[in-house]
């Protein structure tokens, strides 16, 4: 995922956040240099910039609204399907990310100070990874142990695949149209714009006082938010046959002897079917 403080210094620069007028690309922020005797210089920021939230709307002519939890979690949640994650991206997945990562690094007391715990029995139970990051086996034998692999491998990234982000094939959206809900709420756009054509003649004539307006813009809003849920959930079951047949695709491909770029054919199959 993207640095952290890289995308901060982004979002200042789009901003023009930084009080000093020079500071407003990548290179004139990371270029600058510590003179002798100093030990740090702080970026300052603009007056007006300081109660501006991070996460917000970003809407033409309308103030800077902080996201909601529900629209914040929404965009995190497609920001991982994006990079590729099998599963759902949270704030709990960061927030178990950070903590299992500095529970390795720091004490119980810093790990609680930066989760905001009391004690350390919330990390514990809600936390703590649940894989065990130790090559046990080479361990009893004696072995070198693999354990970095094995950390590797308990990673929720491990198996990031861009490539499950399919789009719906042909003749998916004909079949969310012919399904019975669907169907109806478009019979009922139809009709609610048949009435106003019949009154107005245009549509653009219909008078916003008009109760049949204000109906056929519910009608049309349920009506594309159906459509939107059926084919969200047909994306998500594409996306989960994907990671299924994954693996056999490659290890198939590696089995045929006229494949020059296996791994990439039965991707690219496995995208298109």
């Amino acid at each position: 995922m993207t640095c952290p403080v890289a995308h901060l210094v982004a979002l200042a620069i789009s901003d023009e956040a930084f009080k000093l007028p020079g500071l407003n690309t990548a290179g004139s922020v990371f270029s600058k240099t510590l003179p002798p005797g100093q030990h740090q210089v702080v970026l300052h920021w603009k007056e007006d910039i300081l109660d501006k939230p991070i996460f917000r709307t970003n809407r033409r002519g309308m103030p800077d609204e902080e996201l909601s939890n529900n629209i914040a979690a929404k965009r995190l949640s497609s920001l991982g399907k994006r990079i590729g994650y099998e599963d759902s991206l949270t704030w709990y997945c960061l927030r178990r990310m950070v903590l299992n990562a500095v529970d390795d690094l720091g004490s119980d007391e810093v790990r609680n100070q930066i989760a905001g715990h009391l004690e350390s029995r919330t990390y514990r139970m809600h936390y703590q990874d649940q894989h065990i990051n130790i090559d046990v086996a080479n361990v009893v034998r004696g072995q070198p142990t693999e354990d970095g692999l094995l950390r590797k491998l308990n990673c929720m990234g491990v198996n990031k695949d861009p490539n499950a982000n399919v789009a719906l094939p042909p003749g998916y959206n004909e079949q969310i149209a012919a399904l019975p809900d669907v169907a109806a709420l478009e019979a009922e756009c139809r009709r609610l714009t048949a009435s106003l054509k019949d009154k107005y003649d245009l549509i653009r004539n219909a008078p916003g006082s008009d109760p049949l307006v204000e109906k056929r813009k519910e009608a049309q809003r349920k009506h594309r938010a159906k459509k939107e849920y059926y084919r969200a959930r047909m994306k998500a079951e594409l996306r989960k046959e994907y990671f299924v047949r994954k693996d056999d695709a490659i290890i198939e491909a590696q089995m045929t002897e006229d494949s020059k770029s296996p791994s990439t054919r039965q991707l690219g199959m496995l995208r298109s079917n």
